[in-house]
């Protein structure tokens, strides 16, 4: 067998996995995406993740680094 396809099946295993976990956690916690962007391409990125873990029903939140406290950073537990 191929070192790359199998490297890549066990990574889309890994990833499956983790999806697997988020989505059964997905009434308990809130997933806090961060960014910090100045062009909007981290903007863009973020909230591209943020529509994928709606769809997969987790529930998150999109946060602008420029607006974050270090307390409320110390708040989020992922």
């Amino acid at each position: 067998m191929d070192i790359s396809k199998t490297t890549y099946n066990k990574t889309k295993k890994s990833q499956n996995a983790t999806l697997s976990q988020l989505s059964s956690n997905k009434n308990t916690e809130t997933l806090h995406i961060l960014y910090g962007s100045r062009t909007g391409n981290s903007k863009s990125a973020a909230e591209l993740a943020s529509q994928y873990a709606t769809y997969l029903g987790i529930q998150n939140k999109l946060v602008d680094l420029k607006t974050l406290s270090l307390s409320r950073f110390l708040e989020f537990r992922n």
